[in-house]
């Protein structure tokens, strides 16, 4: 376990590539269930939201991602790197989140710092998935946080389009 949370930390810290993460495919279940647990109860969390819209929100964005990584892979001619690239991806992403939720909760009495915070935690995020993305898709760093970005767009406004919009709390 401390050698997977070291392999993803040193990706996060721009170390290591996703070349070095493992691809069997139990290994990248894993990952996907830890982040779509820990997604589920950040948005539940701090979202109030009911728990179906809470899981699917994660299910629908690892979709997007996953589609979206595995088409730039293809066009590039880079499909064998799909595996590596993804539980990079998602592994980074719950390594990310896993400090984020906790620290978002504690601040929600400062919605400022609270906004500041997730928003700070958001472009390590996309500067993370740029390095992996870079390196997968073989360009440069500037490149692959591009392509980051816009995947992260294409996931909010799918994500936009196609869950319902969370309950109004009542006054």
């Amino acid at each position: 376990m401390v050698g997977v949370i070291s392999l993803f930390l040193n990706i996060c810290l721009l170390r290591h590539g996703p070349e070095s993460v493992p691809t069997q495919t139990w290994f990248l279940l894993a990952l996907i269930a830890a982040d779509v647990v820990i997604g589920g109860a950040g948005f539940a969390l701090l979202a109030d939201v009911p728990l179906s819209l809470a899981l699917g929100t994660p299910i629908l964005g690892l979709a997007v991602l996953g589609s979206l990584t595995w088409f730039g892979l293809y066009v590039r001619d880079f499909g064998d790197r799909f595996l590596p690239t993804f539980a990079a991806l998602v592994g980074c992403e719950v390594l990310i989140s896993v400090p984020m939720l906790p620290a978002l909760a504690v601040l929600t009495a400062w919605p400022i710092v609270q906004g500041t915070f997730a928003l700070a935690f958001q472009i390590w995020q996309i500067v993370v998935n740029g390095f992996i993305l870079g390196r997968a898709l073989d360009t440069t760093l500037r490149v692959g946080i591009l392509v980051a970005f816009g995947m992260w767009l294409i996931a909010i406004v799918v994500l936009q389009a196609t869950l319902p919009p969370p309950p109004v709390p009542s006054p």
